[in-house]
């Protein structure tokens, strides 16, 4: 291999999009269940880390971060 390797910064990226085009994709039925497995998965995981999963969720949808924060809060309060 030859020639000069060059270091460079790469453009802002978009993560969350396709994920979000995703969700919205799926029948409703499928998108309930999606929120119920994400919400009794990360009903168990610290807060800090929920924080951060629910942002991520919120960015890909809104619609799927609101729904999913809204289950989770039933099931940590029991």
């Amino acid at each position: 291999m030859e020639g000069a390797i060059e270091r460079s910064d790469l453009a802002k990226t978009d993560d969350f999009s396709q994920a979000g085009q995703y969700y919205n994709s799926l029948p409703p039925v499928q998108q309930d269940h999606l929120v119920a497995n994400l919400a009794a998965d990360l009903a168990v995981i610290s807060l800090e880390n929920l924080s951060t999963v629910l942002g991520y969720l919120y960015q890909a949808s809104p619609q799927l971060g609101e729904r999913v924060a809204r289950q989770i809060q039933p099931q940590s309060e029991g």
